[in-house]
């Protein structure tokens, strides 16, 4: 079955977002890891995204497993009101350089179980 238009323009409108912090935050050359240090995650909108990113990425690996590539989109919309709560609700660029990057590390954490099946440069919403 193939991926439904509205799933494709969620992960594009989704992935520019995070891709635009994720950019500002090379400009100011913070050094990106991509591991979430759980302790640094104060805000409830920023737990609420980990846990639900670390929920779709074991369903993710799953989906790799089953060769159910398909559903591997589904899980952008599965996890978008927490990552729409996460940019209505928590400043990323923030003065305290360790929030900071936890924070964008986050976003990369997101953007990296999807980067094996999505294109970004090509997504357009």
């Amino acid at each position: 079955m193939p991926v439904e238009r509205r799933i494709i323009h969620l992960v594009a409108t989704v992935f520019k977002r995070i891709n635009n912090i994720i950019s500002q935050a090379k400009k100011q050359n913070i050094g990106i890891s991509g591991a979430v240090n759980e302790d640094l995650l104060t805000e409830d909108a920023e737990k609420t995204l980990y846990a639900a990113a670390k929920k779709a990425k074991e369903e993710i690996e799953n989906c790799v497993l089953v060769n159910e590539y398909d559903r591997i989109f589904s899980k952008v919309s599965e996890i978008k009101p927490a990552i729409d709560s996460f940019f209505e609700k928590v400043m990323v660029m923030v003065e305290d350089d360790a929030v900071k990057l936890n924070r964008v590390s986050l976003l990369s954490y997101i953007k990296n179980m999807f980067a094996g099946f999505v294109d970004f440069s090509v997504l357009r919403h």
